[in-house]
């Protein structure tokens, strides 16, 4: 009887595994792998980069048909270093796969991504810069990244990446969520959603709501909508409030005007409490020449940022210091208080003689 049993058993096994086996195959022979790896490496060529990963793509039928991809690394065809490597990523694909549909992706989920800020900035600059009206690229494929890692110069900036994006499709809402820990083991967060649309040339995106976290520090919430028509033509409004931690809300608003003939695009934001008061305005094209010309400023010389405006908070905690009494003027037509007005230079003339 026993001898009965384990025959059975032996049987059962062996017919499980020649089932494993034969499903096996049928979800490679179904999937294609190759098609699916070759669908990548065309899209990445197509923006100039070469992509190559250490073993083939292995397909994996549960819970959704899919391609396992270990040692990927995104390199641009003028640079040795990866602009992207991840230890494994994972594609998810539609069921219509299965039956031979079209190569399409679902889903693009990386883990442990190293991304090069460096390389990402050249190869953004090599990139042809178009006067077209702007375009809302369809994109189904959802993003998802865990413990990812940003490095400029070779050392990280960002760690404990998280990012999640969703599906790209006009008159469809999009969400974007984005996690890290930065210096002093600080967590920032970031959340978007929009309803994009595209019109005559224009970018509109309603129902825009962001989402601004800094742990133990502040959290901002805004809602408006934007619209873009290309370049500097941005004219964006968006308004809620921040709230920092045993203090009053504060009211917060962003408002961005298209650029001019005359004038360039224009940001400007307004913070009003209890405590603290804030009003400024700035250029971003301006902003971003200051911060590329921080890197080649002569000597000791450090420029101002080209901001303009005025705050005043009674109260301030950055990392470990606490200020008290703030206040800040910025701008062409700040002036400095007379405490720190330089003392009138003394006379050199004699002093005229005296009659007797």
């Amino acid at each position: 009887m026993p001898h009965r049993a384990l025959r059975i058993a032996l049987i059962v096994l062996v017919a499980l595994l020649a089932v494993a086996l034969a499903a096996l195959i049928a979800v490679r022979t179904l999937l294609q792998p190759a098609r699916f790896t070759a669908l990548l490496q065309r899209t990445a060529a197509g923006a100039g980069l070469t992509l190559s990963l250490d073993a083939p793509a292995a397909p994996a039928l549960w819970p959704r048909p899919a391609l396992e991809l270990q040692g990927l690394r995104l390199t641009s065809r003028d640079a040795g270093a990866p602009l992207l490597q991840a230890a494994r990523a994972r594609i998810v694909l539609p069921w219509r796969a299965l039956f031979g549909g079209a190569a399409s992706i679902t889903r693009l989920e990386l883990d442990g991504p190293h991304v090069d800020l460096d390389q990402l900035r050249a190869q953004l600059a090599r990139l042809p810069q178009s006067q077209a009206a702007p375009r809302l690229p369809h994109i189904d494929t959802g993003v998802s990244i865990a413990q990812g890692v940003l490095l400029s110069g070779g050392a990280p900036v960002l760690t404990d990446v998280a990012m999640h994006a969703g599906r790209l499709a006009a008159g469809e809402r999009f969400t974007l969520g984005f996690r890290a820990r930065g210096a002093h083991d600080r967590i920032y967060t970031l959340n978007l959603a929009a309803v994009p649309r595209e019109e005559a040339g224009t970018l509109q995106f309603d129902a825009l709501t962001l989402r601004l976290g800094v742990d133990d520090f502040a959290d901002a919430s805004l809602a408006g909508q934007a619209r873009w028509s290309g370049g500097e033509a941005l004219d964006l409004a968006l308004a809620g409030e921040l709230t920092r931690a045993r203090h009053p809300p504060y009211a917060l608003s962003l408002r961005a005007t298209p650029a001019t003939a005359v004038a360039p695009v224009n940001v400007r934001v307004k913070l009003d409490g209890a405590d603290a008061h804030a009003n400024a305005q700035l250029s971003p094209p301006a902003l971003l020449a200051w911060w590329r010309g921080l890197t080649t400023a002569p000597g000791d010389a450090l420029p101002l940022p080209p901001l303009a405006g005025s705050a005043d908070a009674a109260s301030l905690d950055l990392g470990p210091a606490h200020v008290e009494g703030l206040r800040i003027q910025a701008g062409p037509d700040a002036a400095l208080p007379p405490e720190l007005l330089p003392a009138p230079a003394a006379s050199a003339a004699k002093p005229a003689a005296r009659k007797r």
